[in-house]
């Protein structure tokens, strides 16, 4: 008798896991979405997860950084040419917090859960942020500012500072604590460059 068992080791399984996983978190938080779920929507067996992925943690580990390349993306949105650093951070700071509203499981999974990204002065310092493209961004344009306003500071201070802000302020818009203007953040951030050398 042919064998009839789905074939569930095939090599497109695993990017499979992963979009659905990514389109799942577009209704439901990721705290819903488990392992038994994924493999009854991808239609395989749950032991065909495990030959991908170790557990729950190593997947969303994977999806994580699928979310940190949409979101360096979307970062990039709207920054034209010839823009000054600062420029480019005030409108990079305005797409986070856009992308922050409308992908609000996306962004919790990414920076406000178990499987997080931990920011450390050793990972900004030697560049263990090459995973995680959003943060990359950042970082680039964090190097431009030092560069380009002369600033007494080094890139992990300044990263600290201006991430501290965005990350916070995000927080707060996307829980409807605060509504926001792009003058906010353009005033914010010039604040924090002149604290640290800018001119004004």
């Amino acid at each position: 008798m042919q064998n009839t068992e789905k074939t569930y080791h095939h090599k497109n399984l695993k990017q499979k896991i992963l979009n659905y996983t990514m389109s799942e978190l577009n209704h439901n938080s990721f705290l819903n979405i488990s392992l038994r779920s994924i493999s009854k929507k991808c239609d395989v067996s749950a032991g065909a997860i495990y030959r991908h992925f170790n557990d729950k943690s190593d997947l969303f580990q994977e999806v994580i950084k699928c979310i940190s390349q949409n979101l360096a993306m979307y970062l990039r949105k709207d920054i034209e040419t010839g823009l000054s650093s600062k420029e480019q951070l005030n409108q990079m700071g305005l797409n986070f917090i856009m992308y922050a509203c409308e992908h609000k499981n996306h962004f919790q999974l990414l920076f406000e859960s178990e499987y997080s990204i931990n920011v450390s002065e050793n990972k900004v310092n030697k560049g263990y942020l090459s995973d995680f493209p959003a943060l990359i961004e950042f970082e680039k344009i964090i190097n431009d500012l030092i560069s380009e306003e002369q600033l007494h500071t080094n890139i992990y201070d300044l990263f600290v500072q201006i991430w501290s802000f965005i990350f916070g302020y995000t927080l707060l818009v996307v829980n409807n604590d605060i509504s926001f203007t792009e003058q906010d953040i353009k005033k914010m951030i010039e604040t924090i460059l002149i604290g640290n050398g800018a001119k004004s």
